[in-house]
């Protein structure tokens, strides 16, 4: 047989002497305190848990029946508002009370009687909904909706106790106790109830739980006892390790409240500081930390109004419990130095929810809101060199106006708010379409920028026809407000454009002084033919033999007498332009004409004729003469230009409809307008040929302007000149060029 060593012997005697204080020390008073544990929950506590689910229970039902009498109420109330008539009221009363189900089974109910007493509303019994009940009894033969009438009447509300079918079962019939209370002001009484028989189950489901919890926690006390003892040691090891790591987190947690840049400080409920940061210590004017602990606002060196400001603060936080973040205040240091900072305060609560101190922080925002000063100013200088400019100047976004300045509003009109550009029509067509280019869109494929010149009329003055404007436009693609917007600037050129005007008329005057000149050289000729011719004529009056010689001197008298009357005739033709004399004329059988009269010129000339007049155009409204006289006036112009053109001479007229305009054009191979030229070919007395007055065009162009039309110059397809001629298809006249 083998024998223990010494040593283990020694310690399974340790053990033994460890087991016996240790029996007695745990074990021992665990078994009595379960003991005592469960005759005290047997004895008093259960009894007393049964008297309290019951009374939990009946306050349970007594708040349900409130909660759905202030239901009725609702609907009563939107009945005397006139929302409801008083049956709709009930009506969804009645419905929603049905639907409201209760309990862990979701089974327990509402009903409703009246005072008769008749059943209102019952959700699982809606054979009694309607019916008498008054002779309604239980199988004790207490008639139950009789005393809940005698009960409602004598108290408003109150308990009733009788014999009910279980939840939904009319098989099974149980003790309840019920609630009911009356709604007065439709005579109803709402009820509900609990099953006796939950509660003595309740009971006996928590006894068989307890029986087997006071047994687990005996068992549970035992292992315990014994994995405390044996872990003491580990426990305290553990303490002694939370203990350090407390007190490094501490340290961290200093060190950081004292590198961070704002200004933090905690304090009491007398508003005495418990503590704050570095950065808030040298704020106070002190060294650390320490110094600042246990003082009042008062004790350090704020001026005097500051550490009453703060004091209201801290109290203010305290009283409301609510915290103020992030407010801006002007403080006064100890040096006197004013600084801008923005505070918070938090109030700091116990374990209770009690308010039992404040928790601040500052931070110095004086650079920040100088800053912000500084911009402020510059945005004010900046509106107010916007406002005060002398262009006008608008931003639109999505095609609305959503800022303009007063001299924007002087050169257009005040334009409705949020007024759509698209809209704006008081303009001529062609300057219209420049107008529909102020988009986003049109701009950004642009390169970011469009200008454009244009004439328009103030808002709502183009019927008048008067206050005829012209602009420089130029638009910038922006963001405003985070979306994409156009910046116009409205630069208005009237002025300029009258003083150019002014400028043309005194080139135009030295050009006519030239073709003055030209024209006294031209009257001058015939005039000396003529007193030549009469110094002959005297000579002859008195030799009736020679007649005949005479009434040759008299024939050559009449031809130079009529190139001076041309002469004369076509100048008075510009100076005094007739007014259209309207009428409907097909734009076809007026090119046909022209084109009659001239077939003797282009067939001298050589020139090849192309027709292309479209099919089925509707009839203008327009002057036939005068249209007539431009056609043939651009054609003569054509042959002119043809008749020294080496090459293939060619000349197409032709005719389309393109929109609401009639147009007529008339291209030769010739040698075309130069593109410097093409602005001042419709000026007066302007010719690029020897023996031209510069006339017709001009005059031409008059006639189409009077119509209310264009008439344009560019290239032909053979690289000559091309002349269109623009007029509406249909117009109405209520003035023209002449008023």
């Amino acid at each position: 047989m083998m024998t223990q060593s010494p040593a283990i012997a020694r310690q399974e005697k340790g053990w033994r002497r460890l087991w016996q204080p240790l029996s007695i020390r745990l074990i021992l008073p665990a078994i009595l305190t379960v003991i005592l544990f469960s005759l005290a929950i047997f004895a008093l506590i259960l009894p007393a848990l049964e008297q309290n689910s019951l009374e939990r229970k009946r306050e349970m039902i007594r708040e349900l029946v409130r909660t759905a009498c202030d239901s009725l109420a609702y609907f009563q109330r939107l009945h005397q508002e006139g929302k409801l008539t008083l049956a709709q009221a009930q009506d969804q009363a009645r419905e929603l009370i049905r639907q409201q189900r209760y309990g862990q089974d979701l089974k327990d109910y509402f009903w409703i009687n009246d005072l008769h007493p008749r059943m209102i509303m019952h959700p699982y019994r809606t054979d009694l909904e309607g019916a008498d009940i008054s002779g309604y009894s239980d199988p004790a033969g207490k008639r139950i909706f009789v005393e809940f009438v005698e009960v409602a009447k004598a108290q408003g509300q109150g308990y009733v106790g009788y014999m009910w079918q279980w939840m939904d079962d009319p098989q099974r019939i149980v003790p309840k106790i019920s609630y009911v209370q009356l709604f007065q002001p439709w005579g109803w009484i709402v009820g509900t109830g609990i099953y006796v028989e939950d509660v003595a189950a309740e009971i006996t489901a928590m006894l068989s739980k307890l029986t087997a919890v006071s047994l687990t926690i005996l068992v549970t006390i035992i292992l315990l006892s014994m994995y405390i003892v044996k872990h003491g040691l580990d426990t305290e090891a553990r303490r002694q390790q939370a203990l350090e790591e407390l007190s490094a987190s501490r340290t961290m947690l200093r060190l950081v409240i004292d590198n961070i840049p704002q200004h933090v400080f905690w304090k009491d409920h007398l508003s005495r500081y418990l503590g704050c940061n570095q950065n808030y210590a040298r704020l106070s004017g002190v060294d650390s930390p320490q110094q600042v602990k246990g003082k009042t606002d008062f004790d350090l060196a704020w001026d005097l109004n500051q550490a009453h400001a703060q004091r209201l603060a801290d109290a203010r936080v305290m009283q409301s419990d609510r915290p103020e973040l992030r407010l801006l205040e002007a403080w006064t240091g100890p040096g006197g130095e004013c600084r801008w900072m923005e505070t918070s305060r938090i109030p700091l609560h116990d374990a209770e929810g009690r308010v039992v101190g404040v928790l601040g922080s500052l931070e110095d925002v004086t650079a920040r809101r100088e800053m912000d000063e500084a911009l402020r100013q510059s945005e004010k200088r900046f509106r107010d060199l916007v406002e005060h400019s002398l262009v006008g100047i608008c931003i639109l976004q999505k095609g609305r106006v959503v800022y303009r300045n007063p001299e924007f509003v002087r050169l257009l009109g005040d334009l409705p708010r949020d007024f759509e550009f698209a809209q704006f029509r008081d303009a001529p067509p062609e300057d219209l379409d420049r107008l529909a280019r102020l988009t986003e869109a049109e701009v950004a494929a642009q390169g970011g920028q469009l200008e454009f010149e244009l004439r328009y009329f103030p808002y709502g003055r183009m019927p008048s026809g008067q206050g005829l404007r012209w602009a420089f436009c130029r638009a910038n693609l922006i963001e405003f407000q985070g979306y994409p917007a156009l910046l116009v600037i409205w630069l208005d050129t009237t002025k300029a454009k009258e003083l150019e005007h002014l400028l043309g008329i005194q080139d135009k005057m030295a050009s006519l002084g030239r073709v003055a000149a030209g024209l006294a050289h031209e009257i001058r000729n015939p005039l000396s033919g003529i007193n030549l011719y009469l110094s002959a004529l005297q000579d002859l009056i008195d030799q009736p033999e020679r007649a005949s010689d005479a009434q040759r001197v008299l024939d050559s008298i009449k031809n130079a007498s009529a190139k001076i009357e041309a002469v004369i005739k076509r100048v008075l033709d510009f100076s005094r332009p007739n007014s259209p004399k309207m009428g409907w004329m097909n734009p076809n059988q007026v090119v046909e004409e022209a084109l009659e009269l001239s077939a003797v010129t282009l067939r001298k000339a050589g020139i090849g004729l192309e027709r292309a007049l479209a099919e089925d155009l509707p009839l203008c409204h327009a002057d036939r003469q005068l249209i007539g006289q431009v056609l043939l006036n651009l054609i003569t112009n054509a042959v002119q230009a043809l008749r020294d053109h080496p090459g293939d001479k060619r000349l197409l007229v032709a005719t389309a409809l393109e929109g609401d305009r009639l147009v007529f054009t008339v291209a030769d191979s010739g040698p075309g307008v130069a593109l410097e030229l093409r602005e001042k070919i419709f000026d007066p007395f302007f010719s690029i040929k020897r023996e031209g007055s510069g006339i017709g065009l001009s005059l031409s162009h008059r006639i189409v302007t009077d119509h209310g039309g264009a008439l344009k110059v560019g290239v032909s397809r053979w690289g000559g000149a091309e002349f269109r001629v623009e007029i509406p298809a249909v117009v109405y006249w209520g003035y023209d060029s002449h008023g």
